[in-house]
């Protein structure tokens, strides 16, 4: 048994932080894995013609919805990259594409598709997976001053976060509402 004089030590010096043990975003972090494990529960267990059929989300099949989230995942990360290599991007000004300024996000959207219409589903499964993986690196690099920098498409890290989470269990409900597939 201890007296209390031993006790007071350990608890109080050195002062012991929660952030020292996890990074500011985890529990949002965390939110992200279930929403992308949702959408790779689908991936394993609905047959692959299953994805080629029509989803919820109006001229997008299933596997479209997902080409769409993999084109996302590179926006998250050009806005991460900028965040870390202390240039965040302006909401205000932000393009979907900064090589073509007069792309509407509609159009980088279709391109986006198209670019990944031929993949095997194999193929942007493991794009998805990987996408996870890159994206949890990257904000999990965010310190605590960078979190309300400029993500370029949302205001700041922090809400990206967010923003990412309801944009994948949409596309999720979009892909598992549509028309049923016989």
């Amino acid at each position: 048994m201890t007296d209390g004089q031993d006790f007071q030590l350990i608890a109080s010096d050195p002062e012991l932080r929660a952030d020292d043990f996890a990074p500011p975003l985890w529990v949002p972090l965390s939110r992200v894995v279930r929403a992308r494990r949702r959408v790779l529960t689908m991936l394993d267990r609905l047959p692959e013609d299953w994805w080629e059929a029509d989803s919820a989300c109006s001229g997008w099949r299933r596997r479209d919805a997902l080409a769409h989230l993999l084109a996302w995942d590179t926006q998250h990360l050009r806005s991460l990259d900028a965040i870390l290599a202390g240039a965040a991007l302006d909401s205000s000004t932000w393009l979907p594409d900064e090589s073509k300024a007069t792309l509407s996000q509609a159009d980088w959207d279709a391109r986006s598709i198209d670019e990944q219409r031929e993949a095997k589903l194999a193929t942007l499964v493991g794009r998805f997976e990987g996408g996870l993986v890159s994206l949890l690196e990257h904000w999990s690099s965010i310190t605590a001053d960078q979190l309300l920098r400029g993500y370029g498409f949302a205001p700041n890290a922090l809400a990206a976060v967010d923003s990412h989470v309801t944009h994948v269990h949409g596309h999720a409900d979009d892909i598992i509402n549509g028309p049923v597939f016989h």
